[in-house]
């Protein structure tokens, strides 16, 4: 087990290092699909990744996996302030919730 952790820390690491690179080419597409005339983009967010059935297994699909949370608690930040920057009024540029909305479903676990 202590492996398979540090392992995991490696890969979430090597994950979160990613961010910044993936939000940075996220910020030009959009730029490019605005100067193709769209009116409105909606971007997603990331949902919370700890709490799908990969991340969970491992936890008899009992409990969320913090850590994968947290990256995806790390992506959404960064792309909501790059998302600001470009478009300060939100009035093309919107972000699509989806982290929250989910948690909140896990953690009442019902619909």
């Amino acid at each position: 087990m202590v492996v398979f952790e540090e392992y995991k820390r490696r890969m979430v690491g090597a994950a979160l290092d990613m961010i910044p690179a993936v939000v940075k080419q996220m910020k030009s597409d959009i730029e490019r699909i605005l100067n193709l005339g769209i009116g409105k983009v909606i971007v997603t967010g990331l949902h919370p990744l700890g709490c799908s059935p990969y991340f969970t297994r491992r936890l008899n699909f009992t409990d969320c996996d913090a850590l994968a949370n947290m990256g995806a608690l790390v992506h959404n930040t960064a792309l909501k302030q790059v998302l600001t920057r470009l478009d300060p009024t939100q009035s093309t540029v919107l972000l699509l919730d989806l982290n929250n909305p989910f948690y909140d479903i896990v953690l009442q676990g019902e619909f």
